[in-house]
């Protein structure tokens, strides 16, 4: 299947992107776990090849599956609908990015070994940006349109999924 348009602009994956580094520059800041100082971390080929396998697939399946709701869910299939997808993909694009660094960053549950308060901000002004982006007039400056109502349930629920998902299988790659 091809498609009648790109499924993001340049210009919206250098904002993702951005949008994302902004985020990232607040990690020197983020606290180590007790345990995890104790004793250096080995970092291996090994680990990182069983990340790629595990994870890559897993995020692949997200895209996959937020392509699909988007193309036959909603309809989104003509030029004059690209706006809409492109807005709809960048969200979840950036919601994935953004939160998973919370669930990989620690070996422990996300909800139990807290980030410092400053990544977070970072986040959160992050996602308000965007955010502000794609549900404000301002969407026009990158090209997108309108987001359906209804998608920004199955966003969350998409990105919640893959989050404990994640969760779930991170301890398998290390």
């Amino acid at each position: 299947m091809c498609l009648p348009f790109l499924p993001m602009l340049s210009l919206q994956i250098l904002v993702q992107n951005l949008l994302y580094d902004v985020a990232q520059l607040w990690l020197p800041w983020d606290r180590v776990a007790e345990d995890q100082l104790r004793q250096p971390t080995q970092w291996a080929t090994k680990g990182l090849l069983k990340s790629a396998f595990i994870l890559g697939p897993l995020s692949s399946m997200v895209d996959i599956l937020t392509f699909a709701i988007l193309w036959f869910g909603f309809g989104l299939q003509t030029s004059a609908q690209q706006g809409a997808f492109q807005a709809s993909w960048f969200v979840v694009g950036l919601l994935t990015q953004m939160l998973v660094v919370y669930v990989l960053r620690t070996p422990a549950s996300p909800f139990k070994d807290h980030a410092n308060w400053r990544v977070y901000l970072g986040s959160l002004i992050s996602l308000l940006i965007g955010g502000i982006l794609v549900l404000t007039p301002l969407r026009q400056a990158v090209d997108f349109q309108a987001i359906p109502t209804q998608f920004g349930w199955i966003a969350v629920a998409l990105v919640t999924v893959y989050l404990l998902v994640t969760n779930a299988v991170k301890n398998l790659t290390r």
